[in-house]
């Protein structure tokens, strides 16, 4: 009974932290990023570490719908965003449930390694991987084509 309300406390932070960013408007790609930040430092707590290191099947029956269905209001609202950043141009074209389930896949993640105390503060954490989430690790096209090297530079 602890765990399960430590994972509900988790998923109700990760809800109100969607909300707050959503309810703050702006533009979506903006809500977006509000919205993966918020879940990225949920998981870097205590109880946002339940959430991701607690399975659905670790949990009694009768509170396994409620949990899904807690989670399924995350997904969506991911999903959600991630279509209407389409429609807004801020982001490619994408399949909205693929890219909500990698972006919830890769800040989850975080809750499995993550250490408190360690060399990167939660806070950089989830900005690097929020920043890479959105951005990939692909140079700007204005960088050097793949496989060519730049000329050296003259020495004076």
């Amino acid at each position: 009974e602890i765990l399960l309300e430590c994972v509900r406390m988790g998923l109700l932070m990760t809800l109100e932290g969607i909300e707050a960013s959503r309810r703050a408007g702006g533009r979506v790609i903006d809500q977006l990023r509000a919205c993966m930040e918020a879940y990225g430092h949920v998981v870097t707590q205590p109880f946002g570490m339940c959430v991701i290191r607690v399975g659905d099947q670790e949990v009694p029956e009768a509170s396994r719908l409620e949990l899904r269905r807690q989670k399924s209001l995350i997904d969506q609202a991911f999903r959600r965003l991630v279509a209407a950043g389409v429609a807004e141009g801020s982001l490619l074209p994408c399949d909205p449930k693929l890219t909500a389930f990698t972006i919830a896949g890769g800040l989850s993640w975080i809750g499995r390694w993550y250490q408190p105390g360690g060399e990167l503060s939660g806070e950089d954490v989830v900005r690097q991987s929020v920043t890479t989430l959105l951005h990939g690790v692909v140079a700007p096209a204005t960088a050097s084509a793949p496989g060519r090297r730049r000329a050296p530079q003259a020495r004076s």
